[in-house]
């Protein structure tokens, strides 16, 4: 690996909302790679190099950024010499932390201090001349701890249970009984869970059972695809290989051949 990743768990009060903070350094050759949608919304911080992507319009990175849920594959090239952190929420944490409609943000990367208070843009600046890992993390940290808010909406408490049951769920669950057991509309659970999340939930529901696909590979090297197929309900083999494609533009075995180090590492923090 000509590059080093590390991860880091949340402190207790922001573990509802966030997965882990991801850091990358010491990248000694550009390289390429292509982004496989996941359940999960990124806020990043550049510290040194650069990185592109086709989310982004101006193709350019900038130095703090949001990155959406995204639906399809997209392509990041990261540069030589890199040096980012990345903090990575779980469905509906950036929504909860920040209250910004997360549709705005799908299938998109977006300059962060555009759409943040002027207050916040000074915190940016704070982690950013922030030295070491430790320091890092320890900054974004605190940051979001005064984002925190001990008051969580009703609506925000029932998209949290929505996302969590489709996870657990293997994404094997039909919308109109979800909304059923949320004693909400199927047009209200999928507007609200829009807002909250960033994309409707029957494609979450599809991304997240690809992501549940792509962490089995890792953790049971000797599993079949056909074994995969019928533990996560496909109709047929035929069913599981569109799906499987749709989400990272590749077929399970051409998937299994070309996994980078990246892919090993995300699909194992």
């Amino acid at each position: 690996m000509h590059f080093k990743l590390q991860s880091f768990r949340p402190c207790r009060a922001l573990n509802p909302y966030i997965h882990c903070y991801v850091s990358m350094s010491e990248n000694q050759e550009p390289w390429n790679q292509l982004l496989i949608p996941s359940s999960i919304q990124n806020l990043g911080f550049i510290f040194d190099g650069h990185m592109t992507s086709s989310l982004d319009t101006d193709n350019v990175v900038s130095r703090s950024f949001v990155v959406g849920q995204q639906e399809h594959p997209q392509l990041a090239s990261f540069g030589k010499d890199l040096d980012i952190i990345t903090v990575f929420f779980k469905p509906s944490g950036m929504h909860r932390l920040f209250g910004i409609a997360m549709n705005l943000f799908t299938e998109r990367a977006i300059d962060f201090e555009l759409v943040c208070s002027t207050h916040d843009k000074y915190r940016v600046q704070q982690i950013l001349e922030s030295r070491t890992i430790i320091q890092r993390i320890a900054t974004i940290e605190s940051y979001l701890l005064e984002r925190l808010s001990h008051k969580i909406s009703y609506h925000a408490q029932q998209i949290e249970y929505a996302s969590r049951i489709i996870i657990e769920r293997n994404g094997n669950i039909p919308i109109k009984r979800l909304a059923e057991d949320l004693n909400m509309s199927r047009r209200n659970l999928e507007r609200k869970f829009t807002e909250h999340v960033g994309i409707a939930p029957k494609s979450f529901s599809g991304i997240s059972r690809i992501r549940k696909i792509l962490e089995m590979i890792e953790h049971k090297s000797n599993i079949t695809w056909k074994e995969i197929s019928n533990y996560f309900e496909f109709t047929d083999h035929a069913h599981f290989i569109h799906e499987f494609k749709k989400f990272t533009g590749k077929t399970p075995v051409e998937y299994h051949k070309s996994a980078s180090e990246f892919e090993h590492f995300v699909y194992t923090t």
